[in-house]
């Protein structure tokens, strides 16, 4: 994080829970009839609030943006090829491990009426390591008033979701940004953020093949899996495997140097039914999709 700790490995992340658009979101009336009992955890320090939220499910909690808000609000500014003007709302979260969890899902409930009173603004939270305690489990408190207090099926939610580094609203919609996207520097979240924005799919690439990693079911966007590394380059899993079977250790398009990797647990090709590169094979994925790539260190 800006203020924080080192990034993950690069990993696969199956990134697909960007934006809640058919999301119902609960005013104060709502939140307060719900028995938040189950949420009320009175830490003793940070890191036990951070324990907490992985217990929860939210497993990327120790991970976070690399910068600064202000960056990638100003970033973000200069690239959208629209008028609309983004706000940086981050400083409205408490900070340290005591911050009152009910402030987020409010917060998210006021920008989200205001982004609908004004389209040309959109409004932007982002998860840093001061926050943390109070944006996750904020997001969790939102979760279990939207289930009425069902505090079991609000974690099962969090399980199968992406862990939030940041939440962009517009015209009523909350963008979720994942955790992976923000390990870079803030021109990742940027470029995925204007892909969608801006409805353009081909800001946000496979540095590799040039396949888009946006995806739209019509109501919001997601994306498909990639790996994002500290060149701010993104590749599909399978694009990246490639890559490295056949011998090359650099970026693709930079020439830095990649992570040492390596190969592993690959199954059998669907097609010719070996492991590992085979020429003659005549499937033009052989065995790239079900690569597994995992880090030697």
């Amino acid at each position: 994080m800006s203020e924080t700790s080192a990034n993950p490995k690069p990993c696969v992340h199956p990134a697909d829970r960007i934006a809640d658009a058919d999301r119902r979101l609960i005013d104060a009336q709502e939140f307060d009839d719900v028995d938040h009992s189950a949420l009320n955890h009175g830490f003793l320090s940070y890191d036990d609030a951070l324990r907490k939220c992985v217990e929860d499910g939210w497993d990327e909690a120790i991970f976070g943006p690399n910068f600064a808000s202000t960056a990638l609000v100003a970033l973000l500014n200069e690239e959208l090829q629209s008028d609309l003007e983004v706000i940086d709302k981050t400083p409205m979260l408490p900070r340290g491990h005591e911050g009152n969890y009910s402030v987020l899902p409010l917060v998210g409930y006021q920008l989200n009426k205001m982004s609908q009173e004004d389209t040309s603004k959109a409004f932007f939270l982002m998860r840093t390591k001061a926050n943390t305690p109070a944006f996750l489990c904020g997001m969790m408190a939102g979760h279990v008033a939207e289930r009425r207090g069902d505090y079991d099926a609000a974690k099962e939610h969090v399980r199968n979701s992406t862990t939030p580094a940041g939440i962009l609203v517009h015209n009523g919609k909350q963008m979720i940004i994942p955790t992976i996207v923000v390990q870079g520097s803030e021109q990742i979240a940027v470029n995925m953020l204007c892909s969608m924005m801006d409805n353009d799919p081909a800001k946000f690439c496979c540095s590799y093949c040039g396949d888009t990693f946006i995806k739209s079911n019509g109501i919001g966007w997601g994306t498909s899996g990639f790996l994002a590394f500290e060149c701010d380059h993104v590749f599909h899993p399978w694009c990246i495997a490639k890559h490295y079977m056949a011998g090359n250790r650099d970026c693709f398009i930079c020439h830095r140097p990649l992570p040492d990797m390596r190969l592993e647990n690959s199954p059998p090709c669907g097609t010719c039914e070996t492991v590992g590169r085979d020429e003659d094979c005549p499937s033009p994925a052989h065995n790239m999709e079900t690569a597994v790539l995992v880090s030697s260190s």
